[in-house]
């Protein structure tokens, strides 16, 4: 026995596994009746991995008429970026971009001229997602008519 659950309990986190191992594991109910017949066993295999971290060194690299270059630093074990965009200031963010490991830049275009884009990332892999960067914000250049 690995805990005993209140009722209506739904899910159990078993802490303190080793990595890269096997664990088996059934159900039991029980009530004044007596204990029912166990579930199908389940079979888990802890991985190791642990949710990547907050990606540092996150910048705009420059702008133009109707894009904001972006970039930041790697993260070890991230499989992905996910890049967050707002044009209302440090609210309603969504997802601007995913991009892959390893690919540590973005253009992001098809922008307003002159306007103020905010953004934050996060990484991402199969055990989890980060916690967000710092907002960084950007404006594209005005469209200004010829002399």
């Amino acid at each position: 026995v690995i805990d005993v659950l209140a009722a209506n309990t739904t899910s159990y986190k078993d802490t303190g596994l080793t990595d890269q191992a096997s664990y088996w594991y059934y159900l039991l109910a029980s009530n004044v009746s007596g204990v029912s017949d166990p579930t199908l066993t389940n079979n888990v295999y802890t991985t190791g991995l642990t949710a990547p971290g907050i990606p540092a060194g996150f910048i705009t690299t420059g702008a133009g008429l109707d894009y904001i270059n972006l970039e930041w630093d790697n993260v070890g074990n991230a499989d992905s970026y996910i890049i967050y965009r707002s044009n209302e200031g440090m609210s309603l963010f969504n997802t601007a971009a995913v991009k892959p490991a390893g690919d540590l830049t973005h253009k992001d275009f098809g922008l307003s001229n002159g306007a103020a884009y905010w953004y934050y990332i996060k990484s991402s892999n199969g055990a989890g997602m980060s916690g967000a960067s710092i907002i960084i914000s950007n404006t594209t250049s005005e469209n200004l008519p010829g002399i």
